[in-house]
This record gives C-alpha cells, structure tokens and sequence, in this order.
C-alpha cells in the first residue's frame, strides 16, 4: 500500500512555535479548527471527484495533491474558496454557541476559525486567497496576464504579511506569524527557481 500521508521536517516546528507556552486545550481548538479547515477543501475535492492522493504537512499548512491536478479554474477557486468557508461556519457555530453559554473555549475557537480563514484569504502564493485570485484571473483573462497579476499581489500581501509579523513580534513578543511569513517566502524562491530551470 502506497503512502499518502508525507510530514516535512519542517511541519514538526508549527505546533511548538504556536504553542510552546499555551495550554494544551488551546492546541486542541486550534488543531480542530485546522481540521475543519482541511475537511471543507477535502470535501469540495470529493463533491468535483477530484480524490486525493497524497497530503504532505509541511510549516505552511497540508497539501492535498489529486489523481486529477487539472480542474477547471472555476472549481479550483471553489476548492480553494471551501477551507476558509468551512473555518467561517465554525465561527457561525461558535458564535451561537457563545451566545447560549459563553466559554473561554468557545470564544478560542471563534477566534482560530477566524484568524486562519482571515489569513488564507490574503492572496498570497501557497495560500488558498493566492489560489483563488489565479484561478478566476486565468477563468476570465488569459494565463500570462493571471501570472503577472497574481505576482504583484503576492508581493504586495508578503511585504504585509512581513510587517505585521515585525510588528506582532515586538509587541506580542510571539514569532510564529514571521515563522510562517519566512517560510511562505522560502516556498515562493523554491518556485521561482524551479520555473526558471524549467524555462
């Protein structure tokens, strides 16, 4: 039986960079909200047939490669579009939760489901607001023109990413989001290398 679930070295730093002097019931709500988030893409990929054939965890989140990679633009920007939809409906729940019986977990995982929908939102390449403005930008122009569009957005929203990530490091004294904001710029090297070989 073929593997298909593959963890990066890398994947083992999140937890710990996140956590590292949280309770372990705040790391249990974040992880839940994490699965939610991963079960809205699962279950967009299944609804279109596209089954996955391999997730990889890595820093920046999982990875779900298909047996069919090739989706028309308009549902991959749904596939993409369905994580944060799902992180969304967990607040929706958590909220009318809260206003039945407030808790201070309740509350927590509002503010996860939040939080990580808001950030994948951010068109930035590797996350899943990156994935949607490029695949409606090749749905309704042509592709060379979506690869430059979504370009300049990518810098746009890393140069963002990288102050708030200065900021919330000097204030917070927390560097998890420059963590994830190194390694989405490592990520975007790596492409931008391999493309360049190819051509």
């Amino acid at each position: 039986m073929k593997k298909r679930v593959f963890v990066e070295p890398s994947f083992f730093l999140l937890l710990p960079l996140l956590f590292w002097d949280s309770h372990p019931a705040e790391l249990l709500l974040f992880l839940g909200a994490v699965l939610l988030h991963e079960t809205g893409h699962l279950l967009a990929l299944l609804a279109f047939g596209a089954c996955p054939r391999r997730i990889t965890l890595s820093l920046s989140g999982a990875k779900l490669v298909t047996h069919n990679p090739y989706l028309p633009y308009k549902k991959e920007a749904i596939v993409f579009l369905s994580g944060p939809l799902a992180g969304f409906l967990g607040c929706i729940f958590a909220f009318f939760l809260l206003r039945w019986h407030f808790t201070e977990g309740g509350m927590l995982f509002f503010s996860f489901n939040l939080l990580l929908s808001l950030l994948n939102l951010l068109p930035v390449r590797g996350l899943d607001g990156g994935g949607i403005l490029y695949a409606l930008f090749c749905h309704f122009g042509e592709e060379y023109r979506a690869v430059r569009l979504a370009q300049a957005l990518h810098g746009v929203s890393l140069a963002f990413l990288c102050a708030a990530s200065l900021w919330v490091l000097k204030t917070e004294k927390n560097a998890s989001l420059l963590i994830l904001t190194l390694s989405l710029f490592s990520e975007s090297a790596k492409k931008r290398k391999k493309a360049t070989t190819v051509s």
